[in-house]
């Protein structure tokens, strides 16, 4: 077994425990010990709810709805669109400088 030791424990938060531990017939260390147990064992590891053939479904029905703008649209089109919406935002000050003419 593992030793687990807690420093500056508030005085409220001590004597919270020995009165709990009084109540119960145990002693201050075994109080401790049944309240990690019980908050650790209550805390289940976050899981999806979905199954894989679920997610495969949601997968498969997002990209039929958005395969009727693979035709007409395209990632190159969008990157373009966003860089010249930002250069008339910025005014070109983000453009890369030009080489000095001789």
């Amino acid at each position: 077994m593992s030793t687990l030791t807690i420093r500056n424990v508030p005085d409220r938060v001590h004597k919270g425990l020995r009165v709990r531990a009084a109540e119960n017939g145990r002693s201050v260390e075994e109080e401790v010990r049944r309240i990690l147990a019980d908050y650790t064992t209550a805390v289940e590891p976050r899981r999806n709810a979905k199954s894989r053939a679920e997610i495969a479904d949601a997968v498969k029905r997002a990209q039929a709805l958005f395969s009727p703008l693979r035709k007409s649209y395209s990632v190159d089109r969008f990157l373009a669109e966003k860089r010249a919406e930002a250069k008339r935002e910025t005014g070109g000050l983000n453009d890369p400088p030009q080489k000095f003419r001789k």
